[in-house]
């Protein structure tokens, strides 16, 4: 007897599940990082001979999705906060909210706001604080990690806000409080780097005001490890530029009732203060959701050349750190963060690679050690210093350094950051 049988409906094709790449922390490593990996989802790369030639044209099988999640609800350029806490041009355009960055809106990426808490690393989740909902968390699962959370400055450093809303107006009150100012002029407490940068924007956006730059030792710079020539010349190049610099004093600050503030000098010397800016370095590694086996005594992420988290944590090579969270040589600086960001979106990109095809060798991209080098803003002239070309300065240099917006339309340009119309 025949046994009829029923036709069998078509199997619906496995689709296979991308790999989940997690970026926690959206600055100029995270974002580079982002664009990095988005370059190789698509077989373009604006300059491809700085990826190794055997990750070029090849695609993953299974497919990426990225997954950054910041505190922020936009991307803060960072070395144009002197400019952008003086001048009301600047302010608002050096925060680029996310939803409005061109590159992000596609399938492929997904933008969370949360504060990470915890790093598990054996089961690859990673657990936030939700900064939508209050009391609330939340976990993402990831294949990959990349940590590219900064460190934790002092406002007017940084914004201390978390929002485009919140940071303007915090931005604009800064700026009123400088050109309301009255007294004796600004002061701006803190000879390092930022210090310096914020005394001579003031100074050139501000040029009626008088601004005073105080710094408790005999030079400037004085924690950096620079050579003497390029310190004396960022002295030079401020004082040239109307800030009156006074070195080996601390100062004491005491606010009015008027608003204004009277600054006493270890000497015995008394400003009166229209307004007083902060501008010593404070600074905390934000890494506490890793467990203290991947950190130093200090709080810093311990990796090695490819940004593998170097320490014995579970799954390491499925663990990356870059920017200013990790430990390595240099000055901590904005091309440097964002050169770890390549570097570590080719490795992940390379292990995924050999995850789906495992008789494939890895192609490991290299960060290099880096010798102490600085670009610094001054007013309207630029002083430089890397180990090759020695100390160099002048207006020239600024406009090829940093152009007319401390960098911003170079940053754009590098990580891809193009605009779309506000919804």
């Amino acid at each position: 007897m025949a046994i009829e049988t029923q036709p069998q409906p078509p199997r619906e094709p496995v689709v296979p599940v991308p790999h989940e790449v997690l970026i926690v922390g959206g600055s100029y490593g995270g974002l580079n990082a982002i664009h990095t990996l988005l370059a190789f989802i698509d077989g373009k790369h604006a300059a491809p001979n700085l990826f190794p030639e055997a990750l070029l044209n090849i695609k993953s099988r299974r497919g990426i999705h990225i997954t950054l999640v910041d505190e922020r609800d936009g991307f803060f350029h960072t070395v144009g906060t002197p400019l952008a806490h003086c001048s009301r041009e600047h302010c608002a355009p050096f925060w680029r909210k996310y939803r409005n960055i061109l590159e992000l809106q596609r399938d492929e990426v997904t933008v969370r706001r949360g504060s990470v808490k915890h790093i598990d690393c054996e089961s690859l989740v990673a657990t936030f604080d939700d900064m939508e909902t209050t009391g609330r968390e939340f976990r993402q699962r990831y294949d990959y990690l990349v940590l590219a959370t900064g460190m934790r400055r002092d406002w007017p450093t940084v914004p201390r806000a978390f929002t485009k809303a919140e940071y303007v107006k915090d931005g604009t009150a800064q700026i009123a409080g400088i050109e309301e100012s009255a007294g004796d002029g600004i002061v701006v407490i803190g000879g390092g780097a930022v210090g310096i940068e914020m005394a001579a924007e003031i100074k050139h956006n501000h040029p009626s005001k008088n601004v005073i730059l105080i710094h408790s030792r005999n030079e400037l710079l004085s924690n950096e490890p620079l050579p003497a020539e390029f310190k004396e010349r960022a002295l030079a190049i401020s004082e040239e530029g109307g800030v009156r610099v006074i070195l080996g004093q601390r100062a004491t600050v005491v606010a009015q009732e008027n608003g204004t503030s009277t600054v006493t000098l270890t000497d015995g010397r008394v400003i009166e203060a229209g307004k007083v800016v902060t501008a010593i370095h404070k600074w905390t590694p934000v890494s506490s959701a890793l467990s203290a086996e991947a950190l130093t005594v200090d709080g810093y992420v311990k990796v090695n050349s490819h940004m593998n988290i170097s320490s014995g944590i579970p799954n390491a090579g499925r663990h990356f750190a870059i920017g200013d969270v990790v430990e390595w040589s240099g000055i901590r600086r904005a091309g440097a963060a964002m050169f770890m960001g390549r570097v570590a979106a080719t490795n992940v990109f390379s292990m995924l690679l050999v995850e789906e095809t495992p008789e494939r060798q890895n192609t490991f991209s290299e960060f290099p050690e880096v010798p102490p080098m600085m670009a610094l803003a001054v007013g309207s002239q630029t002083v430089t210093y890397g180990p090759k070309q020695g100390v160099k300065y002048g207006k020239e240099l600024m406009q090829t350094t940093f152009g007319t917006d401390l960098g911003w339309s170079n940053t754009l340009r590098h990580i891809g950051l193009t605009e779309v119309e506000d919804k």
